[in-house]
């Protein structure tokens, strides 16, 4: 965990994190809150579609984008079993660098699947 490279994802991940949960979810749950608190314009600026607007995206980040960012965060440090699937395709994506195509697990699972397995590279 001391690589510059975990915390260069982490820290802006959880600064965006506490973010959305003071600015937009809680301004999603109440809009007059966010704008007592500075969060939000006024409706008078923005008129009402402007409010209603603003309350489908902060909807949207309460329900979901909020805790699948934070599930995805701990899932790079691999403190949470959700979080490691939610993390599972930069994993894999690192477990193949350097692999052919034609070795590694998909091709052992067509194999056992019956498939055909192309063992040699395709040359132009």
């Amino acid at each position: 965990m001391s690589d510059p490279a975990f915390w260069f994802v982490q820290a802006p991940g959880w600064l965006l994190v506490g973010y959305l949960v003071v600015a937009q979810c809680t301004a999603a749950v109440s809009y007059s809150l966010g704008v007592k608190m500075g969060t939000q314009e006024p409706a008078e600026y923005i008129t009402d579609v402007g409010v209603a607007f603003f309350k489908g995206f902060a909807g949207a980040d309460l329900v979901l984008f909020t805790p699948l960012l934070a599930v995805g965060l701990l899932g790079i440090t691999g403190a949470a079993r959700p979080g490691l699937m939610s993390a599972s395709a930069r994993r894999s994506a690192s477990r193949s660098i350097g692999r052919s195509p034609a070795s590694g697990s998909s091709a052992r699972h067509a194999a056992r699947a019956g498939g055909a397995c192309r063992k040699t590279p395709i040359t132009g």
